[in-house]
């Protein structure tokens, strides 16, 4: 079933909200990531999560790629 909106930013309270820390994304969270109508991520975003979201056909709502 689609989650209606997820965030990986830890200001914006939506259907699911997943703030990894320095946990790498798994299973879970790329299957959330594929079930989302729209993805939020936070101001600066590690490469695995800017991949992961950006191979995602829904809309990905602001990053700024962190090198």
């Amino acid at each position: 079933m689609p989650t209606c909106c997820l965030s990986f930013h830890p200001c914006f309270d939506t259907d699911v909200q997943i703030i990894l820390g320095d946990r790498r994304l798994d299973p879970t969270n790329l299957k959330l990531i594929r079930n989302a109508k729209a993805i939020i991520l936070p101001k600066t975003c590690p490469q695995e999560i800017y991949n992961a979201c950006s191979a995602s056909s829904e809309a990905v709502l602001g990053w700024t790629l962190n090198r």
